[in-house]
């Protein structure tokens, strides 16, 4: 797509935050807490596994939109919502919105995009550290999410150190002290029988969802940018049943249409997908159901992380 056919879309596509999807999202989180608080004073407390893992999902898929100022036309408001969404989803807002907006700026590239930090480092681990990354990967068990979160937590707090900034410091504080504080008022095993697995199967969706969105994608290098325009050549989207894209992960697996419309919030990428489908085509990289997982599970993930589809098919 060049850049007038970009323009031309995007006068045609609603841009506007509502207010409606925001209260509808609210009724929604207050029932899955209310649901979350029933069950964890009683003997059913496995069932807050699954809800602490949406819960966290779906505040993590919030603050995203935040970072791009994508959730309130009121600047003050947007950013309060980023803040509760990342102590939601346990990560600080302010620090990690600007390693954020790097990965969108570079992209792809394969040396600038923070992002790409686990595609460059992981090949060069020692054996040992390769072997269990290959076990768990196998075994499905989340450790590369794990330490992608470790990534996100050290650029945070790099950051953070680097600005002196308050509201930075601020930002990396209030999740772990909100959590703390959560959990020291919980009932007793809560957090072995609950929080943590809660918090497991929330670090698997991140690697369900969000790792077929760039891995195996073609790489930049250098100081190569992709514009706008251009940005669904190094992103794909998947396509889940609309129930599960809507509600639970917030149509965050509409990826290539959030790169090339970052200001869009979430309730809007499902229109974006379809417009853009009718002037990419083929050309739009799109995952069905789950298939990049399905085919890439059994494989050597250093394998798979390491190398693009071309550099696969080329070898």
């Amino acid at each position: 797509m060049n850049k007038q056919e970009y323009q031309e879309l995007r006068s045609h596509i609603d841009l506007k935050k509502k207010w409606q999807p925001l209260v509808q999202y609210y009724f929604a989180e207050a029932c899955l807490l209310g649901l979350c608080a029933y069950f964890m004073n009683r003997e059913s407390m496995f069932f807050c596994i699954p809800l602490i893992s949406v819960l966290m999902f779906r505040n993590f898929s919030l603050m995203h939109d935040a970072v791009h100022g994508a959730v309130a036309n009121n600047k003050t408001l947007n950013n309060f919502i980023g803040h509760w969404s990342g102590m939601l989803s346990l990560l600080p807002y302010t620090a990690w919105k600007e390693s954020h907006l790097q990965h969108h700026f570079w992209s792809g590239n394969i040396h600038k995009d923070p992002v790409m930090a686990l595609r460059i480092s992981l090949p060069k681990a020692s054996p040992a550290t390769q072997k269990i990354i290959r076990a768990t990967w196998k075994a499905w068990i989340p450790l590369l999410a794990l330490l992608q979160y470790s990534l996100f937590w050290s650029l945070a707090l790099n950051h953070a150190i680097k600005s002196r900034s308050f509201k930075n410091w601020c930002s990396v504080i209030a999740p772990l002290a909100a959590w703390t504080i959560a959990l020291s008022f919980s009932p007793e095993g809560f957090l072995t029988k609950a929080f943590l697995p809660g918090l497991g199967l929330y670090l698997l969706a991140v690697e369900v969802v969000n790792f077929p969105h760039h891995l195996g994608m073609p790489f930049l290098t250098e100081n190569e940018r992709a514009p706008a325009w251009e940005q669904h050549k190094t992103a794909r989207t998947c396509i889940y049943p609309k129930w599960f894209a809507r509600h639970v992960v917030l149509n965050f697996n509409f990826h290539t249409e959030h790169h090339m419309f970052p200001d869009a919030p979430w309730y809007t990428l499902e229109v974006i997908h379809e417009k853009l489908q009718q002037t990419l085509g083929n050309k739009q990289n799109v995952d069905i159901l789950f298939k990049w997982t399905k085919e890439n599970r059994p494989l050597d993930i250093i394998d798979v992380i390491s190398k693009s589809e071309e550099q696969k098919k080329a070898a």
